[in-house]
């Protein structure tokens, strides 16, 4: 079965934001970087089943409080800023349409590799006689 990777969240964040991959998933601290790095983890949290460790991880973190502190920071600007939270909902939206077309191609894919099976003959090795 097909799901949203936390790999997919990034790819999104760095795409929305226009932040290359590199700069997100390096230790960078302007204020581009940090944001598109706090979208991905945001998503991360709120479309897949990915624990903080693992969201850590992905992002070249060792310790799961970077992401802590990443979904408090995103939770603390949409509470006190309207057009963040309006920008924030509207990023959710598109990315769980782009997401849901990913894993919807994900699934055809993996159906389509079912069928390609190589020959029985070419399975299994000749027998020395």
């Amino acid at each position: 079965m097909s799901r949203i990777l936390v790999a997919d969240c990034l790819f999104f964040a760095c795409e929305t934001t226009g932040v290359p991959r590199d700069q997100v998933l390096g230790h960078g601290r302007t204020r581009d970087v940090v944001a598109a790095r706090h979208l991905g983890m945001w998503l991360a949290r709120r479309f897949t089943e990915a624990s903080y460790q693992t969201i850590a991880h992905r992002y070249g973190r060792v310790d799961h409080t970077t992401v802590h502190s990443a979904i408090r920071t995103v939770k603390l600007r949409r509470d006190n800023s309207a057009k963040f939270a309006a920008q924030l909902a509207a990023d959710e939206a598109r990315f769980a349409e782009w997401a849901s077309g990913i894993v919807e191609s994900r699934a055809l894919a993996l159906t389509r590799s079912a069928f390609i099976q190589p020959p029985v003959s070419a399975q299994q090795p000749e027998t020395a006689r």
